[in-house]
């Protein structure tokens, strides 16, 4: 999909290159924090989850991550607002807990 069907669905690529942090969208919102702080939680108090869970965080990080502020392996903006697009039919969808963990159960059992 380019520019032009991104945009038509309320997205506009250039405001994530020319203007804010382009995490700013995702993550400023309390539903993405709480979900992470969740997620560390439910990682802590079970280590093979929590293995599973950075396997699929490291999957899912964008390329030349180290060559961009803030240095980290975060996801790509754009691929994690198709992905809750397809799996729930809206761009700004935060996905329930358990479907994370369940994914990211199957994901570790797949080579």
């Amino acid at each position: 999909m380019g520019c032009g069907h991104a945009q038509r669905e309320g997205f506009d690529i250039g405001q994530v290159i020319e203007g804010e942090s382009p995490w700013h969208h995702l993550y400023s919102d309390m539903p993405w924090l709480s979900l992470s702080l969740r997620l560390a939680f439910r990682a802590i108090t079970d280590p093979t989850l929590g293995v599973a869970l950075l396997r699929t965080a490291w999957r899912f990080r964008s390329r030349g991550w180290y060559a961009r502020f803030p240095f980290l392996p975060l996801p790509d903006q754009t691929y994690v607002r198709w992905r809750m697009h397809t799996a729930y039919g809206d761009h700004d969808a935060v996905p329930p807990l358990e479907d994370i963990v369940r994914y990211a159960r199957w994901a570790a059992r797949a080579p």
